[in-house]
């Protein structure tokens, strides 16, 4: 009984033995288990760490590169802006210039002009030498006007070509003269008035007095109409060369020369036929499109002649930048210089003077 008791303990020991063993080796492999597990996680963290380590240094190195273009695009529109401020104040400070350069040479042309205003009488006494001699000759040819149209002599060649080129010469020369010496005047607009008024004081006078040899938009309207257009253009115009402004102006004046007659073109020279619509009223005629049945004994339109006034504007330019104003007008001829100083008045008393004269030594 002692034995079987024993045996039967010895085997529960045992079978308790077994069952510690087994439940040690389960801990041990749950232990191991759970170490593996935490093995394998920490690996997995470690080769995420390694995974996002390049992407973090990628992304810095994004980001330095996209701050350095920022501060990259930022220098170079700073340095634009800088650019354009510099530009803006050259272009500033050249206008400035400019202006001042053009206010010098407007003040540099006043005291030319003042000098020669205030230089002795014969140091331009060629000038009205040869406005008196023109004078002269347009009393003359006034006078033949008169006793071959007036009066019914017979003046030979008067009616033909020769006079044709006298009368041109003196219109002309009158015309020149008058742009020549614009410059050289002063109270443009006054001067300007008052010679398109005595024009307009002639045409009342010889609407009134002897309406069948009236004279409408006459050589003095034209002159004073030139005198009052070039106040507002004197700055434009001189901006051109004297050269250009010469030439040009000449060959305008050639081209416009048939105007009257409905063409543009020069002598028998007709290049291209104007619409009749151009000649159609009293505003037309005087810009140089006369109206049907228009007439004026002595007709001189803004069109062509308004271009000869300008040549001789921009001859006196070409002579006072080669300082030949002197050497060319210094002369004179005494008693023909008086009365070239004071044309305007002769030739507003001259027809009346030559018409009487005319009368009475044929009439009486």
């Amino acid at each position: 009984m002692m034995e079987a008791d024993t045996n039967k303990i010895n085997t529960v020991q045992a079978k308790d033995q077994g069952s510690k063993i087994q439940t040690q080796k389960i801990q041990e492999k749950k232990i191991q288990s759970l170490k593996m597990q935490t093995h394998i996680i920490q690996t997995q963290k470690i080769q995420e760490k390694k995974m996002q380590s390049p992407k973090i240094q990628t992304q810095k190195i994004q980001e330095k590169k996209i701050q350095s273009l920022k501060t990259q695009t930022n220098i170079i529109q700073t340095q634009k802006m800088q650019e354009e401020k510099i530009q803006s104040l050259k272009m500033q400070t050249q206008k400035i210039q400019e202006k001042k350069i053009q206010s010098q040479k407007m003040q540099v042309q006043k005291i030319q002009r003042y000098k020669v205003q205030r230089q002795k009488a014969g140091r331009l006494a060629g000038l009205d030498t040869i406005r008196g001699i023109t004078l002269l000759s347009m009393m003359l040819y006034h006078t033949c006007w008169d006793l071959v149209f007036l009066f019914g002599k017979k003046i030979p060649g008067y009616s033909g070509l020769g006079g044709y080129v006298w009368q041109q010469s003196i219109c002309w020369t009158f015309i020149l003269l008058a742009g020549f010496c614009w410059s050289l005047g002063s109270h443009h607009l006054k001067r300007g008035l008052i010679v398109f008024g005595s024009g307009i004081l002639i045409t009342f006078v010889t609407l009134l007095v002897m309406p069948e040899s009236r004279v409408i938009f006459g050589v003095l309207t034209l002159i004073g109409s030139c005198m009052l257009l070039l106040i507002p253009m004197e700055k434009l115009l001189l901006k051109l060369r004297a050269e250009i402004g010469l030439a040009g102006s000449f060959l305008l004046f050639l081209l416009f020369r048939n105007v009257n007659t409905g063409y543009l073109g020069s002598g028998n020279w007709n290049i291209l036929k104007l619409p009749d619509g151009f000649y159609e009223n009293l505003f037309t005629t005087y810009l140089g499109f006369p109206q049907k049945g228009f007439f004026s004994a002595d007709y001189f339109s803004l069109l062509p002649w308004f271009f000869l006034f300008l040549t001789g504007f921009y001859l006196y330019q070409l002579v006072q930048k080669n300082h030949m104003m002197e050497k060319l007008f210094s002369w004179g001829v005494p008693g023909f210089d008086v009365i070239g100083r004071h044309s305007l008045l002769i030739y507003l008393l001259h027809q009346p003077v030559v018409f009487g004269i005319s009368w009475m030594l044929f009439q009486i």
